[in-house]
């Protein structure tokens, strides 16, 4: 498992890389894992998967895209893969 720091280059954030207070997301897909991404492309490398259901830390958007932290990783996930929990 390798830790990608994806967030310190995508400015278009502009956040700090820690979780918005109180945000998170539940993974949610029918074929499986949800696919956690090194940037906000379908094209971009896989960095892990999160099981569906699982709790992820939001840490902004861009486009149908979210920023998230789950365990080890930062990466993004399409919008249509998470539910928001806030």
């Amino acid at each position: 498992m390798r830790y990608h720091r994806v967030l310190t280059y995508d400015r278009s954030l502009q956040h700090s890389g820690r979780p918005i207070h109180g945000r998170t997301a539940t993974a949610e897909s029918f074929s499986g894992d949800v696919s956690i991404y090194a940037s906000p492309s379908s094209q971009a490398e896989v960095i892990g998967t999160a099981p569906c259901g699982a709790c992820l830390q939001v840490l902004g958007r861009r486009a149908d895209w979210h920023a998230i932290r789950y365990g080890q990783y930062l990466g993004y996930v399409p919008g249509d893969k998470i539910v928001l929990n806030y």
